[in-house]
């Protein structure tokens, strides 16, 4: 059923995009030491790519992790998404990812489909806050998500560092909807922060540096296909994006 309703998204997104005069394509690939989302950790470190198409307020994007040790599992996530500006401020958007993962363990979850809303409100001063909340139906989940956010300009490099800080909780009625037995339940809660330089380096191409932290409280091992609990992570990340 997730994956039908993956296939109709893209086949309305794609519609929306052949309707549109203009047009971005943007793709890149790099590495992170490690893959977490939501505070959990889901693999060591990887090798990741994505490849993403926009045009007006549509956005769709593959993105996958490939981890360097072969017993954690892959990922691919299709990620579909509009977004409109209500005000020279405020915007909001909906969207919905499909999310693969293979190599993992018999109990580990196969794959997770979920929707949310979001909303971003830029301040005059340049700090943007956004909330955001997802709906995962396989995993009978809601997650809820604050953040704030910062462009430092770097006038000597001719860049500017994003710095964000987020908070969030997640609770969900059914963790690993793979595994055999009743289902197990479990919330928990999580805190972070990242800093992103990115460098360009020519007409299409820009070099993206980042630094991150996290930490979860209460997290059940569940969560993680890799059986990873509640703890602190830091971790880098080095990438090169093409713009066409």
């Amino acid at each position: 059923m997730y994956r039908a309703i993956s296939a109709c998204l893209l086949l309305v997104l794609s519609s929306a995009l052949v309707a549109q005069d203009e047009s971005a394509i943007t793709a890149d690939v790099g590495y992170a030491s490690r893959r977490v989302f939501r505070g959990v950790e889901r693999s060591g470190d990887a090798m990741q790519a994505s490849a993403a198409l926009s045009s007006g307020g549509w956005r769709g994007c593959v993105w996958g992790s490939l981890p360097f040790e072969g017993a954690e599992p892959d990922e691919v996530n299709l990620n579909l998404g509009y977004a409109a500006n209500l005000t020279d401020q405020l915007s909001v958007g909906i969207d919905a990812t499909q999310f693969w993962f293979g190599n993992s363990s018999a109990r580990a979850t196969k794959q997770s489909f979920e929707a949310g809303v979001k909303a971003i409100w830029t301040a005059r001063g340049g700090i943007s806050t956004t909330l955001a909340y997802h709906h995962d139906l396989r995993l009978e989940a809601d997650s809820v998500q604050g953040a704030l956010g910062y462009s430092l300009p770097l006038t000597k490099l001719g860049a500017f560092l994003e710095l964000s800080a987020f908070g969030g909780w997640v609770d969900g009625d059914d963790v690993r909807p793979d595994a055999p037995g009743p289902p197990v339940g479990d919330g928990y809660g999580y805190f972070g922060a990242e800093a992103y330089l990115p460098y360009r380096i020519g007409g299409h191409t820009t070099v993206l540096v980042g630094a991150h932290f996290a930490d979860t409280v209460g997290q059940n091992r569940l969560w993680s296909p890799i059986g990873a609990g509640s703890g602190s992570r830091g971790w880098v990340s080095l990438s090169v994006s093409f713009d066409f």
